[in-house]
Parts: C-alpha cells; structure tokens; sequence
C-alpha cells in the first residue's frame, strides 16, 4: 500500500490498513493507493480521513463502499477500477469536490440521473463496464473535460450530451453507436474523437463546426462517405477510417497530412478532385 501526507513529497509504503491506522497525524493523509489488495471491502475507518485527496483501489473485489464514506468531502480523486461494482456507488454522488472518477472494467449498466451531482467532475471513465444507458443529465456537467465510454453497449448518445462545452476528448469505441448527435457542433473545446468499432453509417456534417478537432478516429464502421466540411478543420491532424466502404472523395476532403497510414479506401470508386498528388496518395491506399 502506498500512502503520501501533505506535508511530505515522498510516497511511504506500508503493509496493509492495520498498519495505517496505527500511524501519527493521519489528519494529514492526502493520497492512498491500496490497489490489489484483495480487500472484499475497505475498513470503516478509512471515512474519517476528512483531508484525503485521492483514493486508489483498484483490483480489490470490491461491490461496495463503507458507510460514511460520503465525509470524504475533499476527495478530488477516486479509482475504483477492475472491481464488482453494478452501479456507481451512491455515496460517490455526494463527493462534491470529486474531479476524476475512474471505475473502468465493473459491471456497471447505466449511467443515472444522479451523475448531474458531480458538478466539479473533469474526467469519467467508465470504459470497459456493460452500459447501455446514458442520462441526458450528463449534459449538465460543465466543467467535465474527458469522457471515456469505450467497451460499453450503447446504442445511442442521449442529445444533451453536446452542452459539454468543455469537452476535449471522447472515447466512444467498441460500442453498437449508429448516429453522432446531430448537434455535435456544440462540443466546440473537444480536440480528440475516438469512435472505433461500431454501427456508424453516417457522420453529420456539423462537425465541421469543431474547429479544435486534431484526431478523428472512425475505424471499423459502416461509412461510405465522409462530410465535405471535414475541410474546415484546419487544426485535424489524423484521420483514420479504416475499414469503412468509403466509394467517393470530394475535393479536397483528405489532406496529404492527415491521412493515416491505416486508412482502407478499398472501396474507392472516384476522386472528385484536379489535385493529382491527392489522387496518388489515394490510390496508394485504394490498391
């Protein structure tokens, strides 16, 4: 286990929960890492550390959390990743201070009205769980910064997901995603979108709006076209849509720049442009 005080830059390492709680001015105890302990639960005491700033347990068989946990009032950390939980905790609701949530690979199903709660929240992760439902309440977290729902089972996007404003990177891969919200337009901070691996067969054209955006990942889809005003993303550093039935490139819709190596056009069937390096590269990736 690994614990750090405020009044200290080194990390110290103890043997387990017995030895922490035999230790002086634990009012000062602002980080725990207790990750693969095999825990089954973490002890009651742990709730009356009212100064901790972040808590680790990962990989502890964890299904619950204590009674009281909810005095952790200035936690702006929690990781709970690889554990049982079926739904986030409700007592991580009334973390008010709380900054990053990460609960990635539980059994975790849906995303409820009460994430509205979590108004300081920058960073969710919740990949790798069995969520098939998103509240539109989600929508409410303004300052959130990065959302991480790959390895889920969604099959839409709630709309309200676009008023995060905020919003740098979305990791939605390796779900059954048909459609973008229609006002993706809205997500005008979000510099990464990362879509791999699910049912998409149409991207709408308002993300030419997104002028932040630096990396498009559309891997494993079913597109067979991509939006002209994917030109106005002047600051796009990489799209990659392999594996899509891509038939038709408008214009200058590829840039030499921001074409990956990866990218299938073996359905390509016309390049609708005068720009004849453009139609070489393309070709190259068509063969």
């Amino acid at each position: 286990m690994k614990i750090r005080f405020n009044n200290n830059n080194d990390y110290l390492f103890i043997e387990s929960f017995d030895e922490l709680f035999h230790l002086n001015n634990l009012n000062e105890l602002i980080f725990i890492d207790c990750s693969n302990l095999i825990l089954n639960f973490l002890p009651l005491e742990i709730t009356t550390l009212i100064n901790l700033k972040c808590l680790i347990c990962n990989n502890s068989n964890l299904s619950f959390l204590p009674e009281n946990f909810i005095n952790l009032q200035n936690l702006e950390v929690l990781s709970l990743n690889f554990n049982n939980f079926k739904q986030i905790p409700l007592e991580v609701y009334e973390l008010k201070n709380l900054k990053q949530l990460f609960l990635i690979n539980n059994n975790i199903y849906e995303i409820s009205n009460d994430i509205s709660k979590l108004t300081e929240l920058k960073v969710l992760n919740l990949s790798f769980n069995k969520i098939h439902q998103i509240s539109g309440l989600i929508g409410t977290l303004s300052k959130l910064e990065m959302l991480d729902l790959k390895h889920n089972n969604l099959l839409t996007l709630p709309k309200n997901m676009t008023n995060l404003v905020h919003l740098k990177r979305l990791e939605l891969s390796n779900n059954q995603i048909r459609r973008l919200p229609m006002k993706i337009k809205k997500l005008i901070s979000l510099e990464g979108l990362y879509i791999d691996n699910n049912n998409l067969d149409h991207i709408p054209k308002d993300i030419g709006h997104l002028i932040n955006l630096k990396k498009i990942h559309l891997n494993f889809n079913k597109l067979n076209h991509l939006p002209k005003t994917l030109n106005k993303l002047e600051n796009l550093e990489f799209l990659c849509c392999f594996m899509n039935p891509i038939k038709n490139i408008d214009e200058l819709l590829i840039k030499d720049k921001i074409i990956s190596k990866q990218t299938d056009f073996a359905k390509l069937e016309s390049i609708n442009t005068t720009n004849e390096i453009l139609k070489i590269t393309l070709l190259k990736h068509s063969l």
